[in-house]
């Protein structure tokens, strides 16, 4: 054991000694008062080790010069200079010593250095805790549960500041290993799946965005706006009970960049769930064009199916403008018997009798005539991706509740809640958040909460 080590050793023994003599008495305890005070004493032996362990590194007081870890010359001592550091243990503040090299004309402390710290107060577990919590909560919930989980503190601006840099770190490496993928590189999986057949479902949804803007209102009034936070799930499934198929496993993306930069996190998170390895593909969708654009490039192979319950929507909506001629929500008995006759077909795989009795349907209003037509180009473009009964004795779901599950706990749940606006950065980096804590196999974030010079 070195002398460090050893010295060390003797320090944490006294302490503990201390602590438990200040904190245990001579009468018994409860349960609940044995956890309060085994508590403290850990939290405040971690906290004085640390801190005696960050004194031991300190370099001698009598150095002048240090080489300048950037290009090897002599800096010059510049006098010490104060820091917080905030990690699992507490809050630290101390003084280092602080040299400026007169070649390359850059500041540093040989402390910081030898502690692998970056500019920033928080350690990287901290981070990696702040990031999780805020993609699970608001800021504000976020750092309370911290303080009463580990008793670390940091306010909700930091806790703000560290969920982005966090979420556009690993955005950064998705889209990177996503490229990769797509260029035929080998990459590392992200998950252990063997899946026999996969779903790949796309869909999208709106969260509040806001331009720039400032409390102080110097950048002006608060606009805010809408926009598309484009959203994939892959998943397997298993028969339940009565022999239907619900999904087992999920992982998600989410995504507020466009389209080119959604499609290729679709293929990078299709590839870590084994979409090269499956033996049968599902794409399942909208009737947005963009869907099926990127199904055809990226799972050329793939079974299309249109999500039944989208069709059906089409339905009503033809149905109350031609029938009724106003676009009722609960729709009379003439309108219910025509959809119910429909979906029959449909389930039945006769789409041609859909689009037949589409184009028979009055039409009592340039509105309705616009509408039927618009409905029978639908069904008609769509007839292969709605061979509903054909796709359900194949055992692939038809319905899209998975997507439209991700839709709500991904995005809505975290972006969407009430008074909530968003800088889009910072909504793109906690969207990359909340679709890795939700996915079955997240991945680790500490990797992205080091190194943020």
């Amino acid at each position: 054991m070195s002398e460090e080590r050893r010295t060390l050793s003797e320090v944490a023994a006294e302490l503990a000694r201390q602590l438990v003599q200040e904190r245990f008495g001579d009468e018994p305890m409860t349960l609940e008062q044995m956890e309060e005070a085994l508590a403290e004493v850990k939290r405040e032996l971690g906290e004085r080790l640390q801190r005696a362990w960050i004194e031991e590194r300190k370099e001698p007081e009598e150095e002048n010069c240090a080489a300048c870890h950037r290009c090897g010359e002599r800096a010059r001592f510049f006098g010490t200079r104060a820091r917080a550091l905030v990690s699992r243990h507490g809050e630290v503040n101390l003084r280092r010593r602080y040299y400026h090299c007169p070649n390359c004309h850059q500041g540093f402390a040989p402390l910081d250095l030898q502690l692998g710290l970056d500019r920033h107060a928080a350690s990287p577990q901290v981070r990696a805790w702040v990031a999780e919590l805020a993609s699970d909560g608001a800021f504000a919930s976020a750092v309370q549960r911290l303080a009463t989980f580990t008793g670390v503190r940091v306010s909700e601006s930091t806790a703000a500041r560290i969920t982005q840099r966090v979420g556009s770190r690993l955005r950064a490496e998705e889209s990177a290993e996503a490229k990769r993928v797509l260029a035929g590189e080998a990459v590392a999986r992200r998950t252990s799946w063997r899946a026999a057949r996969l779903h790949v479902s796309l869909d999208g949804t709106m969260a509040p965005l806001r331009e720039a803007w400032k409390r102080d209102g110097s950048l002006g009034a608060l606009e805010c706006r809408f926009g598309e936070c484009k959203t994939a799930v892959c998943y397997q499934t298993r028969l339940d009970a009565s022999g239907m198929p619900v999904a087992s496993r999920r992982q998600y993306t989410a995504t507020l960049e466009p389209v080119e930069t959604f499609e290729q996190l679709v293929a990078g998170l299709a590839y870590h769930c084994g979409s090269d390895q499956a033996n049968k593909i599902a794409v399942l969708a909208d009737g947005l064009a963009y869907n099926w654009r990127i199904a055809e490039e990226y799972f050329p192979e793939a079974v299309q199916i249109l999500d039944y319950y989208h069709a059906v929507e089409h339905l009503w909506e033809v149905a109350r403008l031609c029938l009724e001629g106003v676009p009722l929500q609960g729709g009379s008995t003439v309108v219910n018997g025509w959809v119910a006759a429909r979906k029959e077909q449909l389930l039945g795989d006769q789409v041609g009798a859909v689009c037949e009795a589409i184009r028979a349907l009055p039409i009592p209003t340039a509105e309705a005539q616009a509408c039927r037509e618009v409905t029978s180009g639908y069904f008609e473009r769509n007839a292969q991706r709605m061979r509903y009964r054909t796709f359900r004795e194949a055992g692939y779901q038809i319905a899209s509740g998975v997507m439209e599950a991700a839709c709500k706990t991904v995005v809505h749940q975290r972006l969407d809640q009430s008074g909530m606006h968003w800088r889009t950065e910072t909504a793109e980096a906690v969207a990359a958040l909340r679709a890795n804590l939700l996915s079955d196999h997240p991945r680790d974030l500490r990797p992205y909460c080091v190194g943020w010079n």
